[in-house]
């Protein structure tokens, strides 16, 4: 029993040694990746895993850092469907962070991009947050109002991937 538990022990800091090891080369190529010298989309992309890495980990000031480096290049880059998921990024972390009135004014700012690029998911996402920003600000008229607004877009649509974003 010792010698399974000792083993086991043994197993357990190489495998997590190895997982240290492989999320700092991910992070690492993700860096050299986003600070080149001339940006670009892929400059952006890896932004935004970055983002996504540390928004996933509960780091909030990271992920404010990389999603405001972003911003900017999808600007000068004209994209729009990036910018908008960034902006949408944005709010979902000044939530969290309880931030309301920035995550307030990144969510509304997420609607404008709604009709530039057709992207239903993100809609009905920021719908949800929105939603979810009403209710901890205790205006649940207001958190209605969104869910509902969620809800009959859900409804009108046929696919999948949408139909299984209802809150």
């Amino acid at each position: 029993m010792t010698r399974f538990l000792r083993t086991s022990f043994i197993l357990l800091i190489v495998l997590s040694i190895n997982f240290s090891y492989g999320q700092s080369t991910y992070l690492d190529s993700l860096l050299a990746i986003a600070t080149r010298s001339k940006v670009d989309s892929n400059s952006v992309i890896a932004l935004t895993h970055l983002q996504r890495y540390y928004f996933e980990r509960g780091l909030y000031d990271s992920t404010l850092k990389y999603a405001q480096l972003a911003l900017p290049i999808t600007e000068t880059l004209n994209d729009t469907k990036r910018q908008a998921r960034i902006t949408y990024n944005l709010g979902m972390t000044y939530t969290n962070l309880v931030r309301y009135d920035s995550a307030k004014k990144y969510l509304d700012a997420t609607q404008a991009y709604w009709p530039i690029i057709h992207d239903t998911v993100l809609q009905v996402s920021s719908y949800n947050a929105l939603a979810i920003l009403s209710n901890y600000q205790s205006d649940y008229p207001q958190a209605v109002k969104y869910l509902l607004e969620s809800a009959a877009i859900i409804d009108q649509s046929k696919t999948k991937s949408i139909q299984q974003l209802m809150p």
